[in-house]
């Protein structure tokens, strides 16, 4: 408990990318749902039809958004 994410997300004060796949067998849908609630904007939501370690929709996904965000590329 003293390390989930829900406890700290509504700190940021920085763009988010927040990605979860629908099949996920750690994380609850219901659980990330509560998540991306609690994180403040502005923020980027992505769900995918894939499990824990998202497909590769998710890493174009997360490529192209850290280019948007700070240039990366």
């Amino acid at each position: 408990a003293p390390i989930e994410p829900i406890r700290f997300v509504g700190h940021a004060n920085i763009p988010l990318l927040l990605q979860n796949g629908t099949l996920d067998d750690l994380i609850p849908n219901a659980d990330a749902a509560e998540l991306h609630a609690a994180a403040p904007g502005p923020k980027t939501i992505r769900w995918y039809t894939a499990g824990h370690n998202l497909n590769q929709q998710a890493v174009d996904d997360r490529h192209d958004w850290l280019v948007e965000k700070i240039g990366v590329d």
